[in-house]
């Protein structure tokens, strides 16, 4: 007891000294010219916004009469911002996650931007990065009008790393082609080089094997030797491809004991499953920041497969009805209406929230409590004391879901000991007796952003603006590109990352990925009090422990959910 005291009374000593020394770089020089920065940086980043701050310097700075001072702090930066921003002075800029975004922006910590926008291209940034930094305080929402904050220092896509040597090594063909590009000639130089008798149909999915696994109706079944089996990195895998090539992949009694990894998949994010189908944890009912907890959702979601109208609303092809409009459908539609739409071929019927929530809950669960146990869950990655990445470099796991920002992590840790690469995230998915796709969602996920803001203290702002602008602009962005680091904010220079990297060789889904990636929950309010009340209990009663079932969790949480954003809204 006396140790652990002792511990905490030196971090929070440590944490003091680091706050004032950071406190007395920005409140202790009043000099016009020099602009304060807080932000963080590790072992791959830090190299990279060190080299853009310099460049500023010798340049636009210089020619300015503008320096600026960067001071990281990595540890305890949620907490150096807070008090130093809550005080009289603190930095001019600062870095800020998408996570704090809201926060701290409420807590009148930032400085609008509308004004500074001068010679800045938004509209050749990552709309999925620019939007998020859009916020209206008043009412919690972020619409295309509200005000903007801060310019995105780039968008980070989740994706799917794959080892590549262990999937062939547990007989897997490996391939990268696009659908597009799957013709029978394409096929037929397939099957010739690898003695195989496959159709198009067959090539024009993300994992093919002759004897699949289909959730609720296909067992699983061990490959036999003489098996056929094609991984394609250019394709979406369904969530029962997933599910089957990461059971070969898992070393289990239950699955395959010769696995060269003990599990097969890895993601610790429902985002992608829910997103794909168009659900998400809570709908705004109103428009107007009244949110709902919607995870245990059951009503079916929608794709718009024709130009069409539900309930008086306007949707065009290739996007996914409301929560209000498919509410609509299945409880004040006639049976005839809703016929209409979805037999005329206008709607495709796809699973509810609560059917994608489930799929992804299923992944680390006993077989006891419905679930098919090919994923650790996350106390396994964290008590082998490594992170995610560490627990891929180890080949403890096959495929993993992570950040791109974490693919320089992975290559330094990976080194050559085995092959990797990168594939879309699995998508909702069935097919015909033909093998053709019959319904199936969109590929969809989470990104992590980072924004560069101006502290609303700051009494140099329009030099401020000058670094903002430069940082986000193709100078700055240009450094993180070459770096191989990250990929940029701004769509044109992709071509420069993915010119700088070899590895993974198939980046080019990074920008298709972030393209379409929206945030993750913590964006959505102000805090992450909200989350708490829920997914404390989701992550330790019911995907670690398995001491209460995704049922008794949806029916007892809910309610608390839903109370936790009341407090969030509009007041009169």
């Amino acid at each position: 007891m006396r140790r652990t005291k002792a511990i905490a009374l030196l971090m929070a000593v440590i944490l003091l000294l680091s706050l004032v020394l950071l406190s007395l770089v920005s409140c202790g020089d009043d000099d016009e010219n020099t602009l304060v920065l807080y932000g963080w940086g590790d072992q791959d980043s830090l190299p990279v916004f060190n080299r853009i701050i310099e460049n500023f310097n010798n340049t636009v700075g210089a020619e300015n009469n503008i320096k600026v001072k960067f001071s990281a702090e990595n540890v305890n930066y949620e907490t150096l911002i807070e008090q130093s921003l809550s005080g009289k002075r603190g930095p001019d800029l600062f870095f800020v996650k998408d996570q704090y975004f809201k926060k701290w922006t409420k807590l009148g910590f930032l400085a609008p931007l509308d004004n500074y926008l001068d010679g800045v291209d938004l509209d050749g940034m990552w709309d999925t990065a620019v939007s998020r930094y859009r916020y209206n305080v008043e009412n919690n929402t972020s619409t295309d009008t509200a005000t903007l904050w801060g310019l995105p220092l780039g968008n980070s896509p989740t994706v799917l790393f794959y080892n590549k040597t262990a999937l062939e090594a547990a007989g897997v063909i490996v391939t990268s082609v696009p659908l597009e590009e799957i013709t029978q000639e394409y096929v037929d130089a397939f099957n010739t080089q690898h003695g195989t008798s496959l159709s198009v149909q067959d090539l024009s999915r993300g994992f093919y094997r002759e004897n699949p696994y289909v959730n609720g109706s296909l067992a699983w079944t061990r490959p036999t030797g003489s098996e056929v089996m094609v991984f394609n990195n250019r394709i979406a895998m369904s969530w029962d491809e997933i599910e089957d090539l990461a059971g070969i992949m898992t070393k289990s009694a239950s699955y395959n004991p010769a696995s060269p990894t003990t599990y097969g998949y890895y993601t610790e994010w429902w985002f992608n499953y829910a997103f794909s189908v168009g659900g998400d944890c809570i709908e705004d009912t109103t428009g107007n920041g009244d949110y709902t907890f919607t995870l245990g959702d059951t009503n079916s979601n929608f794709l718009v497969l024709a130009d069409t109208t539900v309930n008086g609303n306007a949707y065009t092809s290739g996007s996914f009805v409301s929560y209000n409009d498919k509410n609509y459908l299945a409880s004040a539609a006639g049976a005839a209406e809703r016929a209409t739409l979805t037999e005329g071929r206008y709607l495709s019927v796809l699973p509810s929230t609560y059917e994608a929530f489930a799929r992804f809950v299923n992944l680390s669960q006993t077989e006891a409590r419905g679930g098919i146990q090919v994923s650790p869950t996350t106390t396994t990655v964290t008590g082998s004391g490594q992170q995610k990445t560490g627990f891929f470099a180890n080949k403890q796991v096959a495929m993993l879901v992570d950040y791109s920002y974490n693919t320089a992590a992975i290559r330094r840790l990976v080194g050559d000991t085995f092959e990797w690469d990168i594939a879309p995230l699995p998508v909702y998915k069935t097919y015909d007796d033909e093998g053709n796709v019959a319904a199936h969602g969109l590929e969809r996920g989470h990104s992590s952003s980072s924004c560069i803001a101006i502290s609303d203290k700051c009494t140099k702002k329009d030099k401020a603006a000058l670094f903002i602008r430069y940082i986000s602009g193709e100078a700055g962005q240009t450094v993180i590109a070459e770096s191989g680091f990250d990929i940029p904010n701004q769509v044109s220079l992709f071509s420069r990352y993915a010119s700088a990297v070899t590895t993974p060789k198939n980046n080019a889904l990074f920008a298709s990925a972030a393209a379409v990636q929206t945030p993750g929950d913590w964006w959505y309010m102000p805090d992450k009090v909200w989350i708490d009340e829920w997914a404390v209990a989701l992550n330790q009663n019911v995907r670690n422990n398995g001491n209460m079932t995704l049922v008794q969790f949806i029916t007892e949480y809910t309610p608390i959910a839903n109370r936790a954003l009341d407090k969030y809204k509009s007041k009169p």
